[in-house]
C-alpha cells in the first residue's frame, strides 16, 4: 500500500509489537482501500507516535497489524501553538479546528467573551471537533492530534497566559511586525488570541495587554473570524520556521 493515507490506532490497542485498529479505521482500510493480509500501512496513535505495520489480519472490523517501525513527532512543529479563539456561529469553528490543525496547531482553547454566547455546544459539538481534528491531522500526515479544551469565559484564556513563552493577540491596525524572525526569543510554545465574528470589546482588548498579549496586525484588510484565526496561525507558524 501506499504511504500517503495516515490510519488512526487508540494507544491502548497498541500491545508491544502488534496493533488493533478500530472498527471505522478497519473498514476503510479493508473495505474501502481493500488492503490484503501482508500489505503495509501507516498508523498514528495521536500522541506523537507513528507505526510503520504488516497486516496480519484483514478483518474489517478489527484490522491486527504487525509492527515494523516506530518513529516519534513526525512532521510535528518543534513550537507548541495553542489556537485561542472566539467562538463563531455555524460551521465556522469546524473550519477553523480542520485548518488550525492541519497548520500545525497543538490545542485549542474557544472561549465565550462579551460580545458572544456558547449556547448549544454540548458533547456533541466537541466529539465533531475532535473527529475533524483527527481527520485533518491524518490527512496532513501529522503524528499529533490536537487537544481541544472545554470553553471557557475571556478571562480563563488570559489566566492561561503564563503557560507560553509568547502571547499575541490579533488586532487591526497593529504592528504587523513579531520580532522573533530567527532563534531569538520565539520561546517553545506560543498562544494566539484572535476575538469572535463581532470582535472582543476595548476593555477585553485592554485587559488582553495587560495580561501579558502583545498585539499584532494581520495585513490592512478587515477579515473574517474565522479567516483571521488561520492566517494568524500561518503567520506566526512561518515566522518561527514551522512552515
Amino acid at each position: 500500500m501506499s504511504g500517503a493515507t495516515n490510519y488512526y490506532v487508540d494507544p491502548r490497542a497498541v500491545n508491544g509489537a502488534y496493533l488493533e485498529l478500530d472498527e471505522t479505521e478497519s473498514r476503510h482500510l479493508v473495505k474501502v482501500m481493500r488492503a490484503k493480509t501482508g500489505e503495509i500501512f501507516w498508523a498514528i496513535d495521536g500522541q506523537g507516535n507513528k507505526y510503520r505495520a504488516r497486516i496480519i489480519e484483514s478483518n474489517p472490523r478489527k484490522a491486527t497489524a504487525k509492527i515494523l517501525e516506530h518513529t516519534r513527532m513526525e512532521n510535528e512543529p518543534t513550537s507548541k501553538v495553542c489556537l485561542a479563539c472566539g467562538i463563531c456561529r455555524g460551521a465556522k469553528m469546524d473550519y477553523v479546528v480542520e485548518k488550525g490543525t492541519e497548520l500545525g496547531v497543538a490545542e485549542f482553547r474557544f472561549f465565550i467573551s462579551k460580545r458572544t454566547r456558547g449556547d448549544g455546544i454540548g458533547e456533541a459539538k466537541f466529539e465533531r471537533w475532535n473527529k475533524l481534528a483527527r481527520s485533518a491531522a491524518k490527512q496532513s500526515m501529522r503524528t499529533i492530534i490536537p487537544k481541544i479544551h472545554q470553553i471557557v469565559h475571556f478571562e480563563g484564556i488570559l489566566s492561561n497566559r503564563n503557560e507560553y513563552d509568547l502571547a499575541l493577540i490579533a488586532e487591526i491596525g497593529a504592528d504587523s511586525n513579531l520580532g522573533i524572525d530567527g532563534d531569538e526569543n520565539r520561546g517553545d510554545s506560543a498562544i494566539l488570541l484572535v476575538g469572535p465574528e463581532s470582535g472582543l470589546s476595548s476593555e477585553e482588548m485592554e485587559r488582553a495587554r495587560q495580561a501579558g498579549f502583545k498585539p499584532l496586525g494581520l495585513g490592512p484588510r478587515r477579515l473574517r473570524a474565522e479567516t483571521a484565526a488561520v492566517v494568524f496561525v500561518s503567520v506566526v507558524m512561518a515566522r518561527l520556521g514551522e512552515l
